[in-house]
């Protein structure tokens, strides 16, 4: 114990150490201690290195080597990937020609190198392919190929062809119109009719307001169609009114 101590240089810190705690004042003891220990540490270290130069070289070059064989990998795996992408395209445009010749296309998303390994789909944007605008592109594990067409459109688009005379502006964000087409001419309307004793009166699905089965007072700007009514009838009633919903007309009351 006491030869290793004495070979790795251990018992000449302890003895400065014990020496300046000793002999010296308290404040530069404590800095000598500490002079003594960095000493040692540093010395160990550069010993350390010089017997071990060779085996941390070598650690050093493999890390090197796995890390340039790292960086080959990618570019080798980019042309593998951009064959097989122009090899499903050629595939994507025969199924498409065979149902719409003049059709052309691209991809809104790339495929992957997990589509070829695994099988998938991702979607492509075609043109020409009457009322299709896009398509899904399915690719098995077993390198077969679908293509399923889609129609996409707006939810805007949608009501409106339900409701020809609807206002698009309003025909998917009631708030919206509650806040700038409603709100104002109902309050003026109601505050009159209250005072004059009335309770109700029912909107129809022009937007028309009537009293007593058939006495108009007012006209609200793109009432929205009855898809959307349910919603209407919600915000009425957080604005403190009794709404409910019947077949041809939403009737309120206060």
């Amino acid at each position: 114990m006491r030869k290793a101590m004495k070979k790795s240089g251990l018992t000449t810190v302890i003895i400065v150490s014990l020496a300046a705690m000793a002999f010296l004042p308290k404040n530069v003891a404590q800095w000598v201690v500490l002079a003594a220990i960095v000493v040692f540490a540093a010395v160990k270290g550069i010993s350390y290195y010089a017997e071990h130069k060779d085996e941390i070289s070598e650690k050093k070059e493999k890390i090197k080597s796995k890390v340039k064989k790292s960086k080959k990998s990618k570019p080798e795996t980019e042309p593998v990937l951009n064959f097989a992408i122009t090899q499903l395209s050629h595939r994507v445009t025969d199924k498409l020609h065979s149902a719409f010749p003049e059709c052309s296309w691209h991809w809104v998303e790339r495929p992957t190198v997990a589509l070829f390994a695994e099988g998938g789909k991702v979607r492509i944007a075609t043109n020409k392919t009457e009322e299709f605008t896009e398509a899904d592109v399915m690719l098995d594990a077993f390198g077969r190929i679908e293509v399923k067409m889609l129609k996409t459109d707006t939810v805007t688009k949608i009501v409106k062809a339900t409701d020809k005379n609807a206002d698009t502006d309003y025909t998917v964000d009631a708030d919206a119109w509650y806040s700038q087409c409603a709100q104002k001419v109902l309050t003026d309307i109601i505050t009159d009719l209250n005072a004059r004793g009335t309770k109700v009166l029912c909107i129809k699905e022009d937007g028309s307001m009537v009293i007593n089965e058939d006495e108009q007072v007012g006209t609200l700007k793109a009432f929205p169609s009855k898809n959307l009514w349910k919603k209407i009838v919600s915000i009425f009633e957080d604005n403190g009114l009794m709404a409910v919903e019947n077949e041809d007309c939403i009737e309120l009351g206060w």
